[in-house]
C-alpha cells in the first residue's frame, strides 16, 4: 500500500464509517471527543476492528497505523499507537483522531475527485 491517494481514501472511508456507528439503545457514538472536538478517541479494539474490514488484508493493520502515526493523523504516545486521554474522569488508552487533518485531508480528496470528473467531462 504504497499509494498515498489510496492511503488517504482508507484513512478517511475508515473515520466516516466508525464515526457513523452508533451502538446501544441510547443511540451511542464509538468515539469520545476531547479538546473542544478537535481530538475523537475511539477504544483501540474498534479502531483496529474497523481498520481490519476497510483494509481487507492489503496490508497489516500496524503497518498502517504506522503510517497515520507517521504522518501524525493519529496522536499517541512515543512508540506506541494509542494515547491515555481523560474520558469522564478516568485515564483511558485509546486511538486519537487530530479531526482538523481529517476534515483537510476530506476536502481535499473529494476537490481532487471533483476535478477529475470535470476533466474527464
Amino acid at each position: 500500500m504504497s499509494d498515498g491517494v489510496h492511503i488517504m481514501e482508507t484513512y478517511i472511508k475508515l473515520l466516516d464509517t466508525l464515526i457513523g456507528v452508533r451502538i446501544g439503545d441510547d443511540n451511542r457514538k464509538l468515539y469520545v471527543e476531547t479538546m473542544a472536538g478537535k481530538l475523537y478517541n475511539f477504544r483501540a479494539s474498534d479502531f483496529r476492528l474497523g481498520l481490519k474490514k476497510h483494509l481487507a488484508g492489503e496490508v497489516k493493520p500496524d503497518e498502517f497505523l504506522r503510517i497515520l502515526r507517521t504522518l501524525q493523523l493519529i496522536v499517541s504516545d512515543k512508540d506506541q499507537f494509542t494515547s491515555v486521554q481523560k474520558i469522564n474522569n478516568k485515564a483511558r488508552r485509546v486511538i486519537s483522531v487530530d479531526m482538523e487533518k481529517y476534515r483537510l485531508i476530506k476536502s481535499l480528496t473529494w476537490n481532487v475527485q471533483h476535478s477529475e470528473q470535470t476533466r474527464a467531462r
